[in-house]
């Protein structure tokens, strides 16, 4: 009977070769029903009553209220039967519960792997990702370990170096043609040069070294900001020549200003120019000629006096030059240093008087000098004063007033100093 069964089922539910999971499940378990109902059955036969038997013996039961009496073999067949049932509902539902929760889980499991695999191929992108960086990281570790090596060998060398700044002081020479401006210039700069010079016929600027110190306070160097170096200051002077004509006065007057900009913006303190101004010796003796006059009775003076007033020129020193001390001596052979200086400003005093204003009384100061080209030997003098009093307010202000002493040998006398009062 349970073949017949297994067969008819098969004929009427073959399984397709398309079908999906869903179809599977429903085909399987309308067959392991069916494979209930014959275990069931098998059960029954087993005992020797088929069901088909048990059926109609129930039917007869109704009426006749068990034909087969109530015997022990019945009571012991209608138990057994129960408990089969019972125990094939057991299992139905069981395995009915089974198929259920493996339904879902397959689903839910399904779809638990495919957000894993998703998170997986991320996470395998990102480990390519870190791994290119790694490689990249590495490379840039190894050549910022080469630039180390590099940059301590520099910073070692930087260490071991100084830094070296300059610094000059602007001096202007003026005066009338003939007077020495050249030749002074000359023995500062070139004092190995015994040849005759000519006047200066157009403007020249030459640089004197005067002092070289170095600097208290440690800096950073340009290089490299970390690295304190020691400083070496030079102190110049740049000293410019102008030709004697009244053409070249505004050129002065121009350079002037220039160069008090340039300096206080260079060194960021208040400084000023260095003025010198140069006049003939023997004069006294003669009488003013008429280009001496005629020059300090210019416009260069008036216009420095106006730039002094509204502090667009600052000097800090004025000096007085009177070249050619030898020439004078000759004619007052009797007389002392001390006399013929006295007798030289009074003779120069009208023309003194026009550079009032221009300077404090007390940064005035006269030398007379003798600027032999071809005696500098025997027949020479004032030029290294006139150098130390040049270079004297600035060596004072940049190096601090025991450095003047270094270089200041001999001072210059201030005679003048009323006239400017």
């Amino acid at each position: 009977m349970y073949d017949t069964l297994i067969s008819n089922h098969s004929a009427q539910q073959p399984f397709p070769a398309d079908r999906t999971d869903s179809t599977v499940i429903q085909g399987d378990f309308g067959t392991f029903s069916l494979l209930v109902v014959v275990v069931c059955a098998a059960a029954a036969e087993t005992e020797g009553v088929s069901i088909s038997d048990f059926k109609r013996t129930s039917e007869k039961d109704k009426s006749t209220e068990y034909s087969l009496g109530e015997s022990d073999e019945m009571d012991e067949f209608i138990k057994a039967v129960l408990g089969i049932q019972e125990i094939i509902a057991a299992i139905i539902g069981a395995l009915v519960a089974g198929v259920i929760t493996w339904r879902f889980t397959k689903s839910d499991l399904g779809q638990k792997n495919n957000v894993l695999e998703s998170q997986l191929s991320t996470l395998n992108e990102k480990q390519t990702n870190l791994k290119r960086d790694l490689g990249l990281c590495q490379k840039n570790v190894s050549r910022l370990t080469q630039y180390e090596v590099k940059y301590n060998n520099v910073k070692k060398r930087l260490k071991s170096s100084s830094v070296v700044k300059t610094y000059n002081q602007p001096v202007i020479l003026v005066g009338p043609r003939a007077v020495g401006k050249t030749s002074l210039l000359a023995q500062w700069h070139a004092p190995w040069d015994h040849s005759r010079l000519m006047p200066s016929q157009t403007y020249k600027a030459s640089t004197v070294p005067i002092y070289d110190f170095t600097q208290k306070e440690t800096e950073p160097h340009f290089a490299d900001a970390e690295i304190l170096t020691d400083v070496h200051i030079h102190l110049k002077l740049t000293v410019h020549d102008f030709p004697g004509e009244l053409s070249a006065q505004r050129s002065i007057v121009k350079r002037a200003k220039e160069e008090t900009e340039f300096l206080r913006k260079s060194t960021g303190k208040k400084l000023g120019i260095v003025l010198i101004c140069m006049f003939d010796a023997e004069n006294t003796a003669k009488g003013l000629d008429s280009s001496t006059i005629d020059y300090y009775n210019g416009e260069l003076f008036s216009n420095l006096r106006e730039l002094v007033a509204f502090k667009n020129v600052e000097i800090d020193r004025l000096i007085l030059v009177f070249n050619k001390y030898d020439l004078l001596k000759k004619r007052y052979q009797n007389r002392d240093d001390k006399t013929l200086l006295q007798n030289t400003l009074e003779k120069y005093e009208p023309l003194l008087r026009l550079l009032r204003g221009i300077s404090n009384h007390e940064k005035v100061c006269e030398v007379f000098t003798i600027l032999s080209r071809e005696d500098m030997t025997n027949n020479n003098r004032g030029a290294p004063i006139v150098l130390g009093e040049a270079a004297r307010r600035f060596i004072e202000v940049m190096a601090g007033p025991a450095a003047v002493q270094e270089v200041l040998k001999e001072t210059a006398t201030n005679y003048a100093s009323p006239i400017f009062s």
